[in-house]
C-alpha cells in the first residue's frame, strides 16, 4: 500500500501525519526499556571494543586467535556505532517509516554481521579443538586465519541477501480503519509469500548447526582434559603405567585446554548463543503467528522489542568477559591506562 492509499477523503495529509505522530509518541513510551538497553550497549560496547582493538593490535602476540578476536571486535564495534543507532532510529518511526531501501540495507547488515560473529565463534572453537585434541597438534597460521575471516565475511553476506531483499516498508493498521501507517519490516510484496518462512528456516538451521559445532568442539576438549586428569591420578597411585612420551604429549595438550583463552572463548560462545535465543524465539513467533504479533501492545509489545534485540548483547559483553577472565588482557589494559595517565600528567 502506497502513501497515497493512506490518505482518506475525510483526512488531509497533515491530519494523517499528526495522528501517526500521536501513535508514535505512545509507542516510544512503550519502547523506553529497549531504548535504555540499546543506549547502554552503545556506550559500553564502543568503549570496550575500542580497548580490545588497541590491546590486540599493539600488545598481543601475533597468533591466529588474535586475528579472530580482532575481527570479532571490529564487527562488534560496527554494530555499536552503526547498527544499534539504526535500530533506535527504527523504533522512532514505527508508524511513518518512508525509506524502504534503508530498511533493506540495515536488515542485510544486521544479518551479515550476526552471522559473521557466529562463524568466528565456530572458527575459534575448532581452533582450540585442533590445538588440544589433534595428534600431532595442529595450529592454524595467521594467514589461514585471515583467509578464513575473509571467507566468512563473504559467506555471511551471501546468506543475508535474501533477508535484505524481502525487507522494506510494511503497511500497518491503526486504530482508525481509514488510516494506515508504515514501518520497517517484511515488505508488503513478500508478507504473504514463503520467503519470510524460508529466511527464518535458513537462520534457524544456521544457528543450530553452528551451536552443534561449537558445543561438540568444547565438549571434546573437556573430555580430553578429564581423561588425562584421570590417567595422571592413576599414575600417581601406581595403578596404571603409560609410556613417558605419550604422557608428556597429552600433558602439553592439557595445558592448552586449561589456558585462559579457551575458558574465555567458551564463556563468550555460551553468552552469544544464549543471548540470541530470545531473538530467535520471537522471530519464529512473528513468522508463524503474524496476526498475534500485529495486535501486541503495552507490556507484551515492550517485551517483544526487548527480546527482538537480545542478540545485540554480545557486541558489548565480550570486552567485559575479557577483562574479568583474561589476566593478561586485564594487565595490558591497566598498563595502557596508567601510561595514558602519566602522559597527561
Amino acid at each position: 500500500m502506497t502513501t497515497n492509499q493512506t490518505i482518506s477523503l475525510n483526512y488531509t495529509l497533515e491530519e494523517i501525519k499528526e495522528y501517526l505522530s500521536v501513535l508514535q509518541h505512545e509507542s516510544t513510551l512503550t519502547f523506553i526499556p529497549t531504548l535504555i538497553y540499546l543506549s547502554l550497549l552503545i556506550v559500553v560496547g564502543s568503549i570496550g571494543n575500542c580497548l580490545v582493538l588497541i590491546i590486540y593490535l599493539t600488545r598481543m602476540t601475533k597468533k591466529s586467535m588474535r586475528i579472530f578476536i580482532i575481527s570479532m571486535a571490529l564487527v562488534d564495534l560496527f554494530i555499536n556505532i552503526v547498527l544499534i543507532p539504526g535500530e533506535m532510529y527504527n523504533m522512532f518511526y514505527v508508524w511513518d517509516f518512508e525509506y524502504p531501501n534503508l530498511c533493506k540495507i540495515r536488515r542485510f547488515l544486521n544479518s551479515a554481521s550476526s552471522m559473521f560473529s557466529v562463524l568466528i565463534l565456530v572458527a575459534i572453537a575448532i581452533t582450540r579443538y585442533r590445538a588440544v585434541c589433534s595428534s600431532p597438534v595442529k595450529i592454524i597460521s595467521t594467514t589461514h586465519a585471515k583467509i578464513t575471516c575473509a571467507f566468512f565475511a563473504a559467506f555471511s553476506c551471501f546468506l543475508s541477501i535474501p533477508y535484505g531483499m524481502i525487507n522494506g516498508r510494511q503497511t500497518k493498521e491503526t486504530p482508525n480503519p481509514k488510516i494506515f501507517g508504515h514501518f520497517c519490516d517484511i515488505d508488503d510484496r513478500y508478507v504473504h509469500t514463503k520467503w519470510p518462512s524460508f529466511c527464518s528456516a535458513i537462520f534457524l538451521l544456521f544457528i543450530v548447526v553452528s551451536s552443534m559445532f561449537t558445543l561438540a568442539s568444547y565438549a571434546s576438549i573437556r573430555y580430553k582434559v578429564r581423561r588425562h586428569n584421570a590417567n595422571m591420578k592413576l599414575n600417581k597411585q601406581g595403578q596404571l603405567f603409560q609410556m613417558e612420551q605419550r604422557s608428556t604429549s597429552i600433558q602439553e595438550k592439557t595445558k592448552v585446554g586449561f589456558c585462559p583463552t579457551t575458558r574465555v572463548m567458551l564463556t563468550i560462545t555460551v553468552t552469544g548463543f544464549v543471548a540470541g535465543y530470545p531473538f530467535l524465539g520471537v522471530q519464529i513467533y512473528k513468522t508463524a503467528h503474524p496476526e498475534g504479533y500485529a495486535v501486541l501492545e503495552g507490556v507484551p509489545l515492550a517485551m517483544y522489542h526487548l527480546f527482538y534485540r537480545s542478540y545485540l548483547l554480545h557486541s558489548a559483553v565480550n570486552p567485559i568477559i575479557y577483562i574479568l577472565m583474561d589476566r593478561s588482557f586485564r594487565k595490558e589494559c591497566w598498563t595502557l591506562l596508567t601510561n595514558t595517565w602519566k602522559c597527561k600528567s
